[in-house]
């Protein structure tokens, strides 16, 4: 899929309630990525609706969001990675 991506970054503090332990955080460190909607500026599909995804690369690690089938322009996930 080729076009632009138009993207909304939101941040909200709120009390921090600390994640389970794993090797890869310290106890101070959470990253909560919330995917909530995409708006594209074409449907790139010549035949139906585009059916588009999300993914993005984090410190080597790749994440996708689950493929909204016949979304067309305008998808949400509303998925926390």
């Amino acid at each position: 899929m080729t076009g632009s991506i138009k993207i909304k970054v939101e941040f909200k503090w709120v009390e921090y309630i600390p994640p389970p332990t794993h090797n890869l955080l310290d106890k101070k460190s959470l990253l909560k990525v919330v995917v909530h909607e995409a708006h594209f500026l074409k449907d790139s599909d010549f035949i139906g609706k585009q059916d588009p995804f999300i993914r993005f690369v984090y410190d080597g690690k790749s994440f996708d969001t689950d493929v909204k089938d016949d979304a067309g322009k305008d998808a949400k996930w509303d998925e926390t990675f």
